[in-house]
């Protein structure tokens, strides 16, 4: 009984946090589980759910809500991080997370990973274009006893935020590795993500190639301020 108990309140905190991730814009797992615990009344952190239980609530929550809207943004946040990698096309970009796997919000962001020789080149590039962004570091992990931080570059480009990770140019062969599964991060680069746009049908492929001639200028100048 008491098991059935336990199991039946992780289920709820799951869904309460995936509630929080998509409506409130709540990007970590952690965050997201331990406020959503504190809201119901949850004290015990022993029993929280595993990140894959609230991601398994979050597609739940837009199956049940967000199944007519889901294709149109997908489409949209993806179009923007092609114009986006067409931009930092220097740094063999990849892209990677939700928009790639297709679980996106209202608050998603659009995540890069770009490849240079030093973290610097990004930053210089940036600066040239007077494009204003905000700096931090991020924890990745290679393997079990791995992490390494990472600079990352966050700025808007129109109704977009764009989170550039820059890993050094070896880097490109050695993902992190994901925080749900624990494998190796899947990436793609930008003829995928071509690939993935004009999959959706004819009206989707037109404007594929249109992102594919004007995606660079469009970038640049959203990022201006």
């Amino acid at each position: 009984m008491a098991s059935h108990s336990l199991s039946r309140l992780r289920r709820i905190i799951a869904q309460e946090a995936a509630r929080i991730m998509e409506e409130e814009g709540v990007a970590d797992y952690y965050a997201a589980k331990r406020k959503a615990a504190t809201r119901i009344g949850a004290t015990d952190n022993h029993n929280l759910p595993r990140n894959c239980e609230i991601e398994q609530a979050r597609q739940e929550l837009h199956r049940i809500f967000y199944s007519e809207s889901l294709p149109e943004r997908l489409f949209s946040l993806r179009t923007a991080a092609a114009q986006a990698m067409r931009l930092f096309e220097d740094f063999q970009p990849r892209l990677v997370g939700a928009v790639l796997s297709g679980i996106v919000s209202a608050h998603t962001a659009i995540e890069l990973h770009l490849f240079s020789a030093t973290p610097e080149e990004v930053k210089i590039f940036l600066d040239e274009r007077q494009i204003p962004y905000h700096q931090a570091e991020r924890r990745f992990r290679f393997s079990r006893d791995n992490y390494q931080n990472m600079p990352i570059y966050e700025f808007c480009a129109g109704n977009w935020n764009i989170v550039l990770a820059t890993f050094p140019l070896s880097g490109i062969r050695c993902p992190p590795l994901n925080s749900l599964s624990g494998r190796p991060e899947r990436r793609i680069n930008l003829s995928a993500l071509y690939e993935l746009l004009n999959s959706s049908g004819s009206d989707s492929s037109k404007l594929a190639n249109n992102a594919h001639n004007s995606s660079s200028a469009s970038i640049h100048a959203n990022g201006r301020h």
